[in-house]
């Protein structure tokens, strides 16, 4: 059941939450939301180009995109915050 209809982007009802189709895309390019304001959100900044700053968001509007040079830019943001977490700081305790 389409809930949901903006310009080449729709939003199911599934089981869980909410589906995000692009309907320029093939098959991969779906993404998964729990709440109708994230799917919403997501099909915004995929529209306009804009990168997001969460993980999840990135991932799902690579996966929503055919635009070659706006998944490229997320991708590199998502490499330089995905490091970023990775290095820790830890202070050892000389006794």
């Amino acid at each position: 059941m389409i809930i949901l209809h903006d310009d080449n982007y729709y939003v199911k009802k599934g089981r869980r939450g909410y589906v995000v189709i692009n309907s320029e895309g093939e098959y991969k390019n779906h993404s998964h939301f729990k709440s109708i304001g994230a799917a919403k959100k997501c099909i915004s900044l995929t529209k306009n180009r804009i990168v997001p700053k969460s993980l999840y968001m990135m991932v799902a509007c690579m996966r929503l995109s055919t635009d070659e040079l706006y998944i490229k830019k997320i991708q590199k943001l998502k490499e330089v915050k995905e490091n970023k977490q990775k290095i820790r700081y830890k202070n050892k305790n000389i006794c």
